[in-house]
């Protein structure tokens, strides 16, 4: 069974990943690791349903922190993932060609900043889960609901009609 609370890091800086990484372990997080957006789409592609959030650093070689972004934003079976800039540049949002991450986290941080951070966002996310989870039960006990309503209907209908017979 996979943890649904995996949060991915993506930054070309080692020393960045292995420092986010450590204080997200810290915190009870399982973590996937890679240093570049081509192998973050690779990851994103065969493990999304365990992923819950993306920490990406937005300038990176090869694919940019922004053209990630914008492939998982463009996905609909990345809809519950939810993605962070992870920036250098102070500035709390930002959109590129029309799409925009789920949040900014400004480098250089603390650990606790961080946990505090992503712990805020996947409450958010767990919260919308449970919401969802909650309209999908409604919605099969109304059904089960109109089922019993239609087997109570034909029984009245039958006696009326074995009435009718006698």
């Amino acid at each position: 069974m996979t943890d649904k609370n995996t949060i991915l890091i993506v930054d070309d800086e080692q020393f960045i990943v292995n420092l986010t990484e450590k204080f997200l372990k810290l915190g009870g997080y399982p973590v996937i690791t890679c240093n570049s957006g081509k192998e973050a789409l690779k990851i994103i592609e065969k493990r999304y349903e365990e992923i819950a959030l993306v920490l990406l650093d937005d300038l990176m070689p090869g694919i940019s922190g922004y053209g990630v972004l914008k492939q998982i934003k463009k996905n609909e079976k990345y809809n519950n993932i939810k993605v962070v800039m992870f920036t250098v540049r102070r500035f709390s949002s930002q959109k590129i060609e029309g799409i925009s991450a789920d949040g900014y986290f400004s480098k250089p941080f603390s650990g606790k900043d961080l946990l505090q951070y992503v712990r805020i966002k996947l409450m958010k996310r767990e919260r919308r889960e449970e919401e969802k989870k909650r309209r999908r039960e409604e919605e099969r006990e109304e059904k089960r609901e109109e089922k019993r309503r239609e087997k109570r209907r034909e029984k009245r209908r039958e006696k009326r009609r074995e009435e009718k017979k006698n």
